[in-house]
């Protein structure tokens, strides 16, 4: 529990990074975000060739975990392991932080109007950081209950995607908590459904990409178009209303 928690907060700490330089400069949260991933992938890569490397492994890699620090499997022979029910309180958690909290609200309103946030009140500089520390909070947790769970030691080989996994399973969830197990489940059913499709069949595996890539541009040509009707709203609300002054 304690690695898992050192893993939240330095997820909280790099994450604010992007936050703070959306609120001082207005930076791209993405963008900054993007590059800020090489950072702290050479930084890491640093820490473990020079601090934690055990040179009796052969390869870049750190000392074993202690067998305090790993995750337990709940399900023999499948890497089903005791992090799953964190997952599950974690979900439950965040859904009540957004929906049932004040500070939640103000998350989800600064994300839908930020204008709009600023004219009823919420501190749109400090909301904007608050969310960028439980963001990173809950991706450092979550990346040291995958790496506890499903290694015995730390090692370097690729960068696994899963911050870009996470924005597609954040998509079909449509940004809600409660709905991002099955989005999850969704996009994994099709992965290893690819691999399977695969091995059996002369069907590429890249079928399953074409796929997922045609869901996302539908969810994202609903969201253009919702802004777009918003929009539209909001124009012909103007138009009425100077007529109305006219008359």
């Amino acid at each position: 529990m304690v690695a898992i928690l050192a893993g939240a907060v330095l997820g909280a700490i790099v994450c604010a990074i992007p936050g703070i330089f959306k609120v001082k400069w207005g930076a791209n949260e993405v963008v900054s975000s993007l590059m800020l991933n090489y950072i702290m992938l050479f930084l890491g890569t640093y820490v473990l060739q020079y601090v934690l490397l055990d040179p009796s492994a052969g390869y870049p890699a750190s000392n074993q975990f202690p067998n305090t620090a790993t995750l337990s499997v709940i399900i023999p022979k499948t890497g089903i392991h005791v992090g799953i029910i964190l997952v599950a309180f974690l979900v439950v958690l965040v859904y009540l932080f957004m929906y049932k909290t004040k500070w939640g609200y103000a998350i989800r309103i600064t994300g839908q109007n930020e204008k709009f946030a600023k004219y009823s009140g919420v501190g749109v500089g400090s909301t904007i950081i608050l969310s960028q520390l439980v963001g990173g909070a809950l991706a450092g947790a979550g990346g040291a209950t995958q790496v506890l769970g499903m290694y015995t030691r730390f090692s370097w080989t690729s960068l696994p995607g899963y911050g870009f996994d996470g924005i597609i399973i954040s998509i079909l969830a449509k940004n809600n908590p409660a709905y991002v197990p099955l989005a999850a489940f969704f996009l994994a059913y099709l992965r290893i459904g690819a691999d399977i499709m695969s091995r059996k069949t002369d069907i590429a595996p890249e079928v399953v990409a074409i796929v997922q890539a045609l869901i996302i541009l539908l969810v994202a040509a609903k969201m253009f178009l919702d802004k777009y009707k918003h929009r539209l709203i909001v124009k012909n609300s103007q138009k009425q209303l100077l007529q109305k002054e006219g008359a």
